[in-house]
């Protein structure tokens, strides 16, 4: 076996093993130990696997002169550009604000997905394209496989539940992460985890195998295509994250736009599409003027224990304002919600569960505009991906990781963002390989 076979090869098992750990680490928690939450879905245990993979990486890269060529020829876009602008203010910002333990792990949060890519790039460019089709296969599974384990957990008794490291009231207790399980103190519904570190998790991870179903990324009969999308969005709803109920809401919807004219021109799928509409809109009316409903839609969440509506405006401003007065950053090194970084004139903390707000606070204004020129020149990089299916799922994700990253740090917190970044990475390599054969082919 020749030495590019063998690299490949190695490469794309870290690969799945690194899209798989999520969920099955989640499986290995909700089975046999809680204790084993603390170090399989913690995010050390991340930044553990990134650095290991970005290392791996930049070994190949520097032994073999070929990939190393392609590498520095796709670097070369504004892409390239972006993503070593971004990693080099990092870098700064990290000498700046002193080598410490906190600093230190705010840079390791803030440039982990950069060390996704970058493997991903790496791969995509030695290996073939089907590398993208076991991977998103692979989540697939692991995200019904998560559903089915979230059913379990919610029909436990609490005792096991506790057992497990759980808690009701979401207070951190020795020994158990404090993440609540319930809706509310006020409504005993149980969230849907499946081990993941909280509900929101869960939910917005589930949304990434429902978008690749969606759009024919992962191929699958008919009957089985609606099955698994069925369990998928059981498992988003019951979730009970409103982040990701908009997402779930965003791809349905980025869907019909895509497949209007289909959807015009047959007449039974007219009827249906009126109907949901209908359905969906008295689905609204009802959970809004139900106060059970209105419970379910601003229920407190596991990280903000004085969640009323006001707390929450007021938060927003009060982190906002922050944002404006630190153009630079503050460099906490936090990957939690963006309100634990800063206090209120009490000395309470206060709490935004927004990812663009959390970036500025961490990283200042222009790391935050560094890192959205860098996502807007990742899905340019995509633009180059053949199957038109692939391109929808992946832009339509876009749509809805930008958009719930309004409502919770999408980007920053949880395992989820490592997953879809691998996804990302994955169709950046293979961008990279067909602008490399298509500049080829233009010169000859």
């Amino acid at each position: 076996m020749s030495n590019i076979s063998r690299d490949s090869i190695f490469l794309k098992y870290c690969f799945l093993f690194f899209v798989a750990i999520i969920p099955f680490s989640a499986l290995l928690t909700t089975i046999i130990d809680s204790r084993i939450n603390n170090i399989l879905l913690s995010s050390s245990f991340e930044e553990v696997i990134i650095v290991l993979l970005t290392l791996l990486s930049l070994i190949i890269l520097a032994r073999r002169k070929e990939y190393r060529n392609k590498f520095m020829k796709g670097l070369g876009s504004v892409f390239g550009i972006s993503l070593l602008a971004f990693t080099i203010y990092c870098g700064l910002f990290l000498l700046i604000r002193g080598i410490n333990p906190v600093s230190f792990v705010g840079f390791v949060l803030n440039v982990r997905f950069v060390g996704v890519v970058l493997s991903g790039a790496l791969l995509g460019i030695i290996y073939k394209r089907q590398l993208v089709n076991d991977v998103s296969r692979l989540v697939v599974v692991c995200g019904v496989i998560s559903v089915f384990l979230g059913i379990v957990m919610v029909l436990l008794p609490p005792r096991y539940l506790t057992g497990l490291g759980y808690d009701a009231s979401g207070i951190d207790r020795p020994g158990r992460p404090g993440v609540q399980y319930l809706v509310s103190a006020n409504l005993p519904i149980k969230r849907m985890q499946a081990g993941f570190r909280s509900p929101n998790s869960l939910g917005v991870y589930l949304l990434i195998p429902f978008a690749l179903v969606l759009f024919n990324q992962v191929k699958l009969l008919k009957r089985n295509r609606y099955l698994v999308l069925s369990i998928v969005a059981l498992g988003v709803m019951w979730s009970f994250s409103r982040g990701a109920w908009i997402g779930l809401l965003i791809l349905i919807g980025w869907y019909v736009f895509v497949n209007r004219h289909l959807l015009l021109s047959n007449h039974k799928a007219r009827i249906v599409l009126v109907l949901s509409v209908v359905v969906a809109l008295l689905g609204i009316s009802a959970v809004t003027l139900s106060p059970v409903g209105r419970s379910l839609l601003l229920h407190q969440t596991d990280n903000q224990a004085n969640g009323s509506t006001e707390l929450r405006l007021k938060s927003y401003g009060s982190n906002m304002r922050l944002f404006v007065s630190n153009p630079l950053g503050r460099g906490h090194g936090y990957a939690s919600p963006a309100g634990r970084l800063s206090n209120n004139n009490s000395g309470a903390y206060v709490v935004t569960e927004n990812s663009y707000i959390q970036y500025g606070l961490e990283i200042g204004v222009v790391g935050l505009l560094l890192f959205v020129v860098f996502m807007v020149a990742t899905w340019q990089q995509i633009s180059w991906f053949i199957s038109p299916n692939s391109r929808q799922a992946y832009w339509s994700l876009l749509a809805t990781i930008a958009t719930i990253g309004l409502f919770i740090p999408i980007w920053t917190e949880e395992s989820v963002p490592i997953t879809w970044w691998a996804l990302v990475s994955l169709s950046i390599g293979l961008g990279f390989a067909s602008q490399l054969k298509h500049s080829k082919n233009s010169t000859s």
